[in-house]
């Protein structure tokens, strides 16, 4: 949440509903000491991460409709200017000169029209056409299906309180490039995963390349630890346990 960008009678709203609360769940770190910052009492704070459904985000081997040599970049999030999917395609241009077996994905999930108009015409401007594929928005049980068809998973938005895509694509094991945000950090464990600066398309061309040249061999097991970290703090039925149990201590 920016806070700065709202005007001044949003950021009052906000900040007396934060003072007036009597609980408030936050879903990562950064936003519980933004939230404080702004005017929540600090005891009112309780940590409830996105839940994820793990009997549906997983690992899966899937039955390839592609050609044998592709490879994807899947990008899970909406077409829209805060996600950046313009520094993703910049950057998929210089990556698809140099592997023509590359195939970058979208999700037809769009926030912005004008904003797609101008991701299609540097589609057309970069000779992507070919190259960039638009997926249809689907339900859970197809949208895992999406992330296991992917080499890399890409996330790299200017803002965000904790991304839900991230952690599903965690869940699936798969390689991520994510920007460098706060939140990500608290997910951060060794090398599990490629960060860049926000806006950066130099950054984002070398972390999505080494993703790709990361060894499957080598990426296993750093791929079952981030599963683990979900199934730790962000698993559905647990966390809905935590939330009502939060609910129950205030009537």
């Amino acid at each position: 949440m920016n806070y700065d960008k709202f005007i001044k009678t949003e950021k009052y709203l906000i900040r007396k509903t934060l003072q007036k609360a009597d609980l408030v769940t936050v879903s990562s770190e950064a936003l519980q000491k933004q939230a404080e910052k702004i005017g929540l009492i600090k005891n009112k704070a309780r940590m409830i991460h996105f839940g994820i459904d793990l009997d549906i985000f997983r690992k899966k081997l899937l039955k390839s409709t592609r050609q044998p040599m592709d490879k994807i970049i899947f990008c899970p999030r909406t077409i829209g200017p805060i996600y950046n999917i313009d520094i993703l395609i910049l950057a998929f241009a210089t990556i698809a000169e140099k592997d023509k077996n590359i195939r970058l994905a979208l999700l037809e999930n769009i926030a912005d029209e004008n904003y797609l108009l101008e991701i299609e015409k540097l589609i057309i401007k970069y000779n992507l056409v070919d190259k960039v594929i638009f997926w249809t928005k689907v339900d859970n049980r197809r949208m895992v299906d999406y992330y296991n068809q992917a080499e890399v998973i890409v996330s790299i938005s200017s803002s965000d309180g904790c991304s839900v895509s991230f952690l599903e694509a965690m869940a699936c094991e798969k390689k991520i490039v994510a920007t460098d945000l706060p939140y990500i950090q608290e997910w951060k464990n060794g090398k599990n995963l490629w960060q860049v600066p926000v806006r950066n398309v130099e950054a984002t061309i070398i972390a999505i390349s080494g993703a790709l040249r990361y060894p499957l061999s080598k990426w296993q097991k750093l791929g079952e630890a981030n599963r683990r970290m979900v199934a730790e703090k962000a698993e559905i039925n647990n966390n809905f346990e935590k939330l009502n149990k939060f609910y129950q201590s205030l009537i």
